[in-house]
């Protein structure tokens, strides 16, 4: 049986589901034995940290069997790696590169037996080198979930991914603006988020109510509360769901705040609306998981014009310009579905396949098993 371990920041059991849970189960379908290792600190966990909630403190460090073939891994260290200014980056440069080169403890026996092992981007890379020197035979692959010159990232690691990227078997990129970092190594390659089809493609009931007209924003940061203010101002027949932990900062009629929720509960909410909502303040997210699930569902998405897309179901607006906002929201409302466009949505399988092409990891098949 082939055996994958995947290093994030996020943990098995959240609501937040993110590109590593799709990764993770898209294997586990597959056939593979899986071990999912949520990467933390004690930094993270006395500031609040969300994933509190879905971490049992007793399991720090050990391994947890959660079902046959899949087993959860928390790696809790005291201090993992933050970024403040750049004078603090300086003043930690040292004490920070110690950070990849801390024991794995009962991880350490799956880690040398393991076929396949898949970073996230961040401060995970900075395992490369330890985990290399326990298993010389393992494929290794650096998915680049965020880029670090956008997202707020210490110096020193940073300065680790241009050392040792070129040293992976395989650099994934899930965005064109990501992958032109790297599209000078011979092992990077462009392997974009998928949706998880086999959930969407099952029927479900309308949450919303008869001849309504709905948008939707799902995600957890960066939102753009001018633009929510503005365009349910200008569109009182539209209602607007936020789905997520997104602050209350101002409340109307047609409004409606849900706070986090489970993600198979949100694909209701996207199969049945009238429009996509993106109004993010972060570059970078015109190819995100959030759009590939709307385009899936044949939706127009309004997005602010800060993310650069071709995707031909985007109308953008200008952050901060109440007449793109209500240019765009009128354009979203008299959008007609046209056949002509077509999808580059793929399912979570699909980048499976990417991957294990790319590096050729599979010597033998394996046994499709349902879900």
């Amino acid at each position: 049986m082939n055996k994958i371990i995947v290093f994030t920041t996020h943990v098995h059991n959240s609501k937040r589901k993110a590109g590593f849970h799709w990764i993770a189960d898209a294997f586990y379908r597959r056939g593979w034995d899986v071990t999912f290792v949520t990467c933390i600190s004690y930094i993270e966990t006395s500031r609040g940290d969300y994933r509190v909630e879905y971490i049992d403190k007793s399991k720090y460090n050990k391994l947890e069997k959660v079902r046959d073939r899949f087993t959860s891994y928390v790696m809790f260290n005291l201090v993992r790696p933050f970024a403040v200014s750049p004078l603090v980056d300086k003043l930690t440069q040292y004490v920070f590169t110690l950070y990849g080169k801390t024991g794995f403890g009962e991880l350490t026996e799956r880690l040398a037996a393991a076929d396949l092992i898949i970073l996230e981007s961040i401060y995970e890379i900075m395992y490369f080198e330890k985990i290399r020197k326990i298993n010389p035979t393992a494929k290794i692959v650096y998915r680049v979930s965020d880029d670090m010159d956008v997202v707020n990232v210490h110096k020193v690691c940073r300065d680790y991914e241009r050392k040792i990227s070129p040293k992976f078997d395989l650099v994934s990129c899930p965005t064109e603006m990501i992958f032109k970092k790297f599209d000078r190594l011979e092992n990077s390659a462009i392997h974009k988020h998928g949706v998880p089809v086999h959930l969407y493609d099952e029927p479900c009931s309308n949450p919303y109510p008869e001849n309504s007209i709905n948008a939707v924003f799902i995600g957890t940061s960066a939102f753009d509360f001018e633009f929510l203010e503005v365009a349910s101002k200008n569109f009182p027949r539209v209602s607007f769901h936020v789905i997520g932990p997104i602050e209350k900062r101002f409340s109307a009629p047609n409004i409606i705040y849900y706070g986090e929720m489970a993600y198979v509960d949100t694909i209701p909410y996207v199969k049945h609306a009238n429009i996509g909502l993106s109004p993010r303040t972060l570059v970078g997210l015109g190819e995100s998981n959030k759009i590939q699930q709307y385009e899936y569902c044949k939706l127009p998405i309004v997005m602010s014009s800060i993310s650069e897309s071709n995707n031909k179901r985007i109308i953008f607006y200008k952050i901060g310009s109440e007449a793109s906002v209500i240019e765009a929201m009128h354009a979203a409302l008299e959008w007609v579905p046209s056949d002509s466009i077509s999808s580059s949505v793929r399912s979570w399988d699909d980048l499976l396949d990417d991957i294990l092409s790319s590096i050729d990891a599979v010597t033998s098949p394996l046994v499709e098993l349902q879900s």
